[in-house]
């Protein structure tokens, strides 16, 4: 694989006051001009070179942080500015909930694929175009197969709560060119993650709730908070949804 090539120093903090992401506006592409601008030239960069691999962006953080939601409204926002840009889903590669059932554990990395998840972005980052992937609906728990097509792709953003994991058997940062890390308070990781459970299709009791967060705080805690070291750039959320950003573009990695 190849190694980060440093060619660039910025270190800049700034506030991002905006309570919602969901439209392209001046009020969130203006706090979020620096990613965007980021992104932007990443993208750019491939579309001179497209036989290349696409590169791949990595967004991860606490669990409930939003990663996802930020995921898409990049995307929109990217895709307003022409940018041909797509969403690798971690969540895509989640067994399905009677198969986790099976394994009887409320979290662990056994509840996905991860060797399917490092075949699709080795796949990626050795140039293939169409390639074979899982799917899951996060609210139903339906899975089921889809072809993703990078043909006419410039940059891919994934997203997920290992997706800047860099250690073994986990390492799926050394396919990404940079990382996006999201982290907030405990107890609003907690509020959040229980509104987004009460949208599912058969929500989990306050007590089986309690018990699966117990069990994802405490995966995050060994496996994954280590991983904000990866990040180029690192988002504190607020419990009012405000978002304190620090750039630490120190290097960027090229195809």
């Amino acid at each position: 694989m190849t190694h980060k090539t440093p060619i660039c120093l910025l270190i800049v903090s700034f506030v991002l006051l905006f309570a919602c992401f969901g439209q392209a506006s001046e009020e969130v592409t203006g706090p979020l001009a620096p990613l965007i601008e980021y992104l932007v030239d990443i993208a750019m960069h491939h579309q001179q070179e497209a036989a290349k691999p696409v590169p791949i962006v990595a967004i991860g953080g606490c669990p409930g942080v939003g990663k996802s939601y930020l995921t898409h409204t990049l995307i929109n926002i990217l895709q307003q500015k022409s940018i041909r840009c797509t969403i690798l889903p971690l969540d895509h590669f989640n067994l399905s909930p009677a198969d986790r059932k099976k394994i009887g554990t409320e979290w662990d990395i056994r509840h996905f694929k991860a060797t399917k998840l490092q075949q699709v972005l080795q796949a990626i980052f050795n140039g293939q175009k169409l390639i074979e992937k899982p799917t899951c609906n996060q609210l139903t728990g339906e899975t089921g197969s889809e072809c993703m097509d990078l043909n006419a792709i410039d940059l891919i953003l994934f997203d997920g709560l290992y997706a800047l994991c860099s250690e073994a058997p986990l390492n799926f940062f050394d396919y990404c060119f940079a990382g996006v890390y999201l982290e907030t308070d405990e107890a609003n990781i907690y509020k959040w993650k229980w509104e987004r459970e009460q949208k599912k299709m058969q929500p989990r009791t306050q007590e089986q709730f309690a018990s699966h967060m117990q069990a994802l705080i405490e995966e995050f805690q060994h496996n994954i908070a280590y991983s904000k070291m990866n990040a180029h750039f690192i988002i504190q959320k607020d419990e009012k949804h405000q978002y304190f950003l620090e750039l630490r573009i120190d290097q960027v990695k090229l195809n």
